[in-house]
């Protein structure tokens, strides 16, 4: 940027989605700080298909609430010691899923929804 700060940028393939969560884009900020020793005072998604880039200005205050926001989500991460299936689509292509606990209702949706 003119002002010696740096500017992120993250391409991405498809088109904007209605809905941007930056968290993402704050936690690269966050890491290129950290590795460059400089400020970054700006992040954008530039999406491939349509064309359109969608930026947001970074502030001190926000980038420390993402980076608490996602040591909290670390730390409750590491608490848990159960993981419970979430059968969908991509069940449908699983490596694993010869070993899975859900393989049963995984094929009677698959027959049933058509995935």
């Amino acid at each position: 940027e003119p002002d010696g700060t740096l500017h992120v940028i993250d391409y991405k393939t498809g088109s904007q989605p209605d809905e941007i969560d930056a968290k993402q884009l704050v936690l690269y900020a966050i890491m290129v700080e950290d590795k460059l020793q400089r400020l970054v005072s700006k992040a954008s998604f530039w999406y491939l298909d349509d064309g359109r880039v969608w930026t947001t200005e970074l502030t001190e205050a926000g980038k420390r609430q993402a980076l608490e926001e996602m040591l909290s989500s670390i730390r409750e991460m590491q608490t848990l010691n159960e993981y419970p299936a979430n059968i969908g689509r991509h069940c449908a292509h699983c490596p694993y899923l010869y070993a899975c606990e859900q393989r049963e209702e995984i094929a009677r949706r698959r027959e049933a929804e058509g995935w």
